[in-house]
């Protein structure tokens, strides 16, 4: 696995209030490891749930879905994937599985194991670890935007 940490702002085309993925420590063509960092400030936070914050689900998995289409975007670039996709789509989610709640302040730590990438599309099975405990897992499917 390539050990050189890589931003996700550099990396995906998602911007502020919607890119959660903070950098891809790994990644190699079968799989990669990205951190999410729940800041206290996210604004999510205010209303889900008052006096008792926890990250949405929905939120968990757009950060999973982006730590996998953040591992194909750099191996893309390094020649590791067929293609030169600058976005890559969430598609779908099957087998989602929440497994304890992910408080402010948390890192996640996103697991990504690649199922199958191909010129299109990727399937990937995901975990979302916080302090070495399984939070979240999934298997998550994206697309390449077609240009038309």
């Amino acid at each position: 696995m390539d050990e050189k940490p890589l931003n996700g702002i550099d990396i995906l085309p998602h911007r502020d209030p919607f890119l959660f993925l903070d950098r891809v420590v790994s990644h190699d063509a079968k799989s990669s490891v990205g951190v999410v960092v729940f800041g206290p400030e996210r604004d999510f936070f205010r209303g889900h749930f008052p006096g008792h914050p926890i990250v949405p689900g929905v939120i968990l998995l757009e950060a999973m879905a982006q730590s996998a289409a953040a591992g194909v975007l750099a191996g893309q670039r390094e020649g590791q994937y067929a293609g030169s996709s600058d976005i890559l789509m969430f598609a779908g989610a099957e087998s989602v599985r929440f497994r304890r709640p992910v408080v402010p302040g948390a890192e996640c730590e996103t697991h990504a194991e690649a199922v199958r990438v191909g010129h299109r599309c990727g399937r990937f099975r995901e975990k979302g670890y916080v302090r070495g405990e399984l939070a979240a897992e999934a298997e998550i499917r994206c697309v390449a935007k077609s240009d038309d």
